[in-house]
């Protein structure tokens, strides 16, 4: 066995497996231990022959060891008789194509056990395709991440894709395909036999990129504290207000400090779960732990996986092994984990050559005894962070995360064919004895809150809807308008111009109910998004028609016009009539004569005057195109942000909730959206759905923005109750 384990590592494992660090060697030597007891007689003898492997070889022997079960099966026992089991293995699979009959299990089966090599499980502990986006969101400048996270997109979203689909006939004709040939069904194959290397190597890249590492920003004004140096005896940093990101360990009685300050693993000490702790938001396993050591780098090779929960990875630790119970995992970026208020998340690293760069002082409490004979004896540095379980509010952003940090850009296979033969057959059949199968996808208020409308647009694409519309307010008020505005686009979302749209477009001047803060937080958001994002805006219609089954439908962000009715028929008024009955009446001013002419009288000869832009722009652009709210079938709109229904004469009025706001006790950690479902008897029904969201990565990225007025998101995010809000 030794002898075949030294063959295997020396001719077949390749660099980047088995020596970049042990990490990979205790790894492959699980595997290698595991084959050797399936396939003993193969490995046997191509060590007795010291054989060269080739590519061919290679790649073969990698299809054999990722095989499940070989009982019942004729094992190789040669590099000849593996090629012809390979190609016996692949003929029997399409005669079973031709042949037999087979249930959508079966199939989707085959593709994630044969073909994906069981990457389906490793995708759905990273978060799927929209975890990779938010790492292209908060790593834009590294270049190696972004392009690796835009190859990983394309395989993630071919798994997705099978995943979700329930067609049968599609799937089966997309397995002919991949067995059409050798080649076909190898090429595939082989990139998937390297997804989790990829995966675990941006995670790495992400958090090293990230890491703000003490030799390099010491010399930047403000970080060192002299006065707290000259006291202490040694140097103090202070991250307390900055942009720091860091990761932290509690020490306990069983952590050896001698071995930690030289990178030393041993016995039960070879892994350790460290807290990713930033500006962002920091929480420790000990809430008032003493001796809390900090790491701004990792050495490559040693990051295994993360998660924004408790790894619960102790007894992992204890028993020696790398592997963590899939239950635990949730697996995100570092800033992403970092962002915690609540519970403590972690990341599982490997201790060799991972070397501690100070003590940390939440919240710049004095240091214990023990630490300061820490800080003397090995010249650890102090280091002062914000309160435990707390965001830097408005951070000063003076670190600079390292674009350098990365390896040569990957060169992936797009695999253009086969991405369109999945979106032709692994479609997700939706018609039946009710439904048409068209459905449309509805969400209204994002608000500049990119992790809610992230994970609602990800719903949708894995639902199979392309026909979705925002109801308005995509931007305003929250941290990340330029992001949101851009991945509405990127999903070919269709939008209404909601008020806050309108601010940017019409300025300030025809809205009467600005105060200092909100004000200043327009002008934010103004800035951020810029000339080009605005000139699109400007094209968003005040509404949409929609026509599904026989049923005439308007969508709007409000249904009496945001523009200049904002008094007496206010969103405000109507939340606070809620239940009562005649609430809806408001909206029967809408486009009425006396409307016209309160509109006219307001505009006609005022296209220079800016405090009367919402009444010029609505006489150029009427809400409905001039038609009257009765009109229609059914209106549906946004802007109040809570999910009501309502009715004017035969009229129903369909309020939507917002995607990351106006939560319900059973929905608090939800982003919300809505799909349309069109009907064979020319009705339409609206089906509500939730996804689940990282709610604390929302709220510690308001904290952590420069966004001048964080409260008001603050409290809608947080609160179920708006009644004290003006809208």
């Amino acid at each position: 066995f030794i002898r075949c384990k030294n063959y295997f590592f020396n001719n077949y494992y390749s660099e980047y497996r088995s020596k970049e660090n042990a990490v990979y060697m205790i790894s492959n030597f699980l595997e290698f231990l595991e084959s050797y007891n399936k396939y003993r007689e193969l490995c046997i003898n191509l060590t007795n022959d010291n054989t060269i492997l080739n590519k061919r070889d290679e790649n073969n022997i990698m299809f054999l060891f990722n095989i499940k079960n070989v009982e019942g099966v004729e094992v190789p026992t040669t590099l000849e008789e593996l090629s012809v089991f390979k190609v016996k293995l692949f003929n029997d699979y399409r005669e079973k194509l031709e042949k037999q009959e087979l249930s959508i299990e079966e199939i989707k089966s085959i593709f994630n056990d044969l073909l994906f090599c069981n990457s389906n499980i490793i995708l759905k502990n990273i978060g799927g395709s929209g975890a990779l986006k938010t790492l292209i969101k908060d790593n834009p400048n590294n270049e190696f991440i972004v392009s690796l996270a835009k190859e990983l997109l394309v395989y993630s979203q071919m798994i997705e894709m099978v995943n979700d689909s329930n067609n049968v006939e599609g799937l089966k004709k997309l397995l002919e395909y991949v067995f059409s040939s050798m080649e076909t069904f190898a090429r595939l194959q082989n990139v998937f036999f390297e997804f989790e290397r990829k995966v675990v190597k941006l995670f790495e890249v992400d958090s090293n990129s990230n890491l703000t590492q003490l030799s390099k920003v010491k010399d930047l004004p403000g970080v060192l504290d002299m006065k707290l140096s000259k006291e202490y005896g040694g140097e103090v940093y202070d991250f307390s207000d900055k942009n720091y990101v860091l990761y932290a360990h509690v020490l306990s009685k069983r952590d050896n400090i001698d071995d930690m300050m030289n990178g030393k693993s041993s016995g039960n000490s070879n892994f350790i779960s460290v807290s990713p702790v930033s500006y962002r938001g920091q929480k420790y396993y000990w809430d008032l732990g003493e001796l809390i050591i900090a790491y701004d780098r990792i050495p490559s090779g040693s990051f295994i996986c993360s998660s924004i929960y408790n790894l619960g990875s102790n007894h992992v630790v204890n028993n020696n092994s790398s592997e963590v119970a899939e239950i635990s995992r949730s697996q995100r970026g570092i800033l992403e984990t970092s962002a915690v208020t609540r519970n403590n998340s972690e990341a599982l690293l490997y201790r060799e050559g991972l070397r501690p760069c100070g003590l940390i002082l939440p919240g710049g409490r004095k240091p214990t005894m023990a630490e300061m004979e820490y800080h003397k004896k090995y010249g650890l540095p102090f280091i002062i962070t914000q309160d435990i379980a707390e965001a830097v509010n408005d951070p000063k952003m003076i670190f600079e995360a390292d674009s350098d940090v990365c390896e040569v850009v990957s060169e992936g296979d797009s695999f253009t064919e086969m991405v369109e033969m999945l979106k032709e057959h692994a479609t997700i059949e939706k018609e039946d004895d009710i439904y048409t199968g068209r459905e449309v996808a509805l969400l209204t208020d994002c608000h500049s809150m990119y992790e809610p409308t992230l994970a609602a647009l990800e719903d949708i694409r894995r639902h199979g809807i392309t026909e979705i519309y925002s109801l308005g307010d995509n931007v305003g008020l929250g941290p990340n308008p330029c992001e949101t505005f851009d991945l509405l686009e990127e999903y070919g979302v269709v939008s209404v111009a909601g008020n806050s749209e309108y601010y940017n477009t019409l300025g300030l001047e025809p809205f009467t109910y600005f105060y200092d803060a909100k004000e200043k937080s327009q002008r934010w958001t103004e800035e951020k998004l810029g000339l080009d994002r605005i000139s699109k805006i400007k094209l968003y219609p005040a509404s949409i028609d929609l026509m599904m089954g026989d049923k005439k439908l308007a969508l709007c962000h409000f249904a009496n016009d945001v523009r200049w009715d904002y008094g007496a028929r206010s969103t405000h008024t109507y939340r606070a009539n809620r239940g009562r009955s005649g609430a809806s009446s408001q909206f029967a001013y809408t486009n009425s004569d006396e409307c016209w002419q309160e509109v006219q009288s307001h505009a006609v000869g005022q296209e220079d005057n800016k405090r009367m832009g919402g009444y010029v722009s609505y006489l150029n652009n009427p809400l409905f195109d001039g038609k009257k709210v009765t009109d229609y079938d059914a209106i549906i709109q946004g802007h109040v942000h809570f999910d009501m229904t309502d009715k004017l004469e035969d009229t129903d009025i369909y309020t939507l909730r917002a995607v990351g706001m106006g939560y319900e006790d059973k929905d608090v950690e939800h982003a919300c959206y809505y799909v349309l479902k069109e009907k064979k008897d020319g009705g339409v029904e609206l089906e509500k759905r939730f996804v689940p969201f990282n709610k604390n990565s929302l709220i510690a990225n308001i904290y952590a923005s420069s966004l001048p007025d964080k409260d008001r998101p603050i409290q809608y995010v947080k609160t179920d109750d708006y009644s004290s809000i003006f809208f």
